[in-house]
Parts: structure tokens; sequence; C-alpha cells
């Protein structure tokens, strides 16, 4: 589970790799992504102005997702390993991966 930095909607894996969107002051579920990974979710972020929120899935794959739209915006492979998690760099265009050798790498999100 993630949160927005503005603490308007909270985001939540669910069993396998659903994602929903919750309203955080309305308790209420505003969108039901569905699944969005082949695999269970393993990490998200959430850009600093609370726009993109980003996932990792355990099919090596990482998303984009606009949330004012709430649809993906990019959808691309990580490459070399398993990921552990996934964290945003300063300024939202690079993202730290941790793996499972204890490996940090940093990738860049307009590529």
């Amino acid at each position: 589970m993630i949160t927005t930095l503005d603490n308007k909607y909270a985001f939540v894996g669910l069993v396998g790799s659903s994602l929903v969107q919750i309203c955080i002051d309305s308790q209420t579920i505003i969108k039901d992504y569905g699944e969005i990974h082949g695999d269970i979710i393993r990490s998200m972020a959430v850009t600093t102005d609370s726009n993109v929120l980003i996932t990792y899935g355990d099919d090596m794959r990482v998303k984009k997702f606009s949330i004012e739209s709430q649809e993906v915006v990019k959808d691309f492979p990580l490459k070399y390993g398993y990921y552990q998690t996934i964290m945003l760099a300063p300024g939202d265009d690079s993202l730290f991966v941790y793996d499972e050798n204890c490996g940090l790498k940093l990738i860049d999100l307009a590529d």
C-alpha cells in the first residue's frame, strides 16, 4: 500500500496483482484497476506532485499510471535481475531499484 503525498488517495495491491485506488476522505474505492501485472505487485512509488503512480511486479515490469486519468501511460520491462523494491530518485525522473543480490541500480524513466 502507498498513499499520495497530498493524502488524497491510497493505492492498495490485493491478492494476485489487483490494484485499487481509495479516496482517503470518503474511505471508498474510486477505481478498481483489476490485475495490472502478471504476478504480485512487489513495490509502488508516487511522484512528489502526486500525479503519477509507479508499480513494479514479480513479472519484472514497471508501469506508470496517471493518477488523474487513471490510465497506464508507460509499461516497460526491467532487465538483468529480480528486484525487491523501487523508490523514486529526487526529481522523479529516475527510479532506484534494489535487487535480490543487494545491488542498487538507477533507471532513467524518460527512456
